[in-house]
């Protein structure tokens, strides 16, 4: 994975490439200094690509993140068949790796149609082009981090319990929210679902819900807009004090400490 958390910065171009046939089968050098990230999507063609002495394979479906060059970095390209992709050259606000990386999303259709149209956009060059290209390159990122995350790489019996995590997201904050009926929504006894939660997500599906409450009044108290006891209201509860004391129960400060611990700007 890139980072779990990164802004971008700066997006140079979108810009595709079509190998010309005469490379097939030679060796291209890159040169070693520019000051932007790659993240590419391979639409047609094999290649093979070292950065930095590790090498890696590309095919149709192939995501590939390369790192910005420096004068001690060499990269090169082996084309083994006529070869093109889909490129966004772009900078953050964070460092990333220094690693060439590659990540098969062949079997995800949305991100082959994410970087053509980002193409097309940026092609186009019309009004608001650099910031739909921004978020179609967030849009990417968060294949790219879903296809590395674990909790996308549940068994199937652990996809039979997404209707209830589904359920869960669209409705935690809920007064009349209903954890009897989860284990319906799935078609599941409730012994066999609460396994089958606890394996993908480590906590109970009542400590997960707290969890996301909590983790949300967190992000309300930052905005510094809000009372507490808007806040509980706003997160399904109707007694402030037991909000609270949930609060501090995760955070171990009240929600009042909280806000206090807060930069005022």
């Amino acid at each position: 994975m890139l980072s779990d958390k990164l802004n971008i910065t700066d997006i140079y171009c979108v810009w595709p490439f079509y190998s010309k046939s005469h490379i097939v089968g030679t060796r291209q050098y890159y040169a070693n200094t520019h000051r932007y990230y790659e993240l590419s999507y391979v639409l047609d063609g094999e290649s093979l690509s070292t950065y930095n002495g590790k090498t890696v394979r590309n095919s149709p479906g192939t995501v590939q993140f390369l790192p910005k060059k420096t004068a001690e970095n060499k990269h090169y390209i082996d084309f083994i068949s006529k070869y093109s992709c889909i490129t966004f050259f772009f900078d953050s606000d964070v460092p990333l790796s220094n690693e060439i990386m590659t990540f098969d999303l062949s079997n995800n259709s949305k991100v082959k149609a994410i970087f053509e149209k980002a193409l097309h956009i940026w092609s186009r060059g019309e009004t608001g082009h650099y910031h739909q290209c921004a978020s179609l390159l967030y849009r990417v990122l968060y294949e790219v981090e879903k296809s590395c995350c674990a909790d996308y790489m549940a068994s199937s019996a652990e996809k039979r319990i997404e209707p209830a995590v589904e359920y869960i997201h669209n409705y935690y904050c809920d007064r009349d929210f209903s954890y009897e009926c989860l284990p319906a929504l799935c078609g599941l006894k409730y012994s066999y679902f609460f396994r089958l939660f606890v394996k993908r997500f480590g906590i109970s599906p009542s400590q997960y819900v707290k969890k996301m409450k909590i983790e949300k009044a967190c992000q309300l108290l930052w905005i510094n807009k809000f009372s507490v006891t808007q806040i509980a209201e706003m997160l399904g509860y109707s007694d402030v004090y037991y909000f609270s004391r949930q609060f501090k129960d995760q955070m171990g400060v009240a929600p009042s400490h909280y806000v206090s611990s807060i930069p005022q700007l």
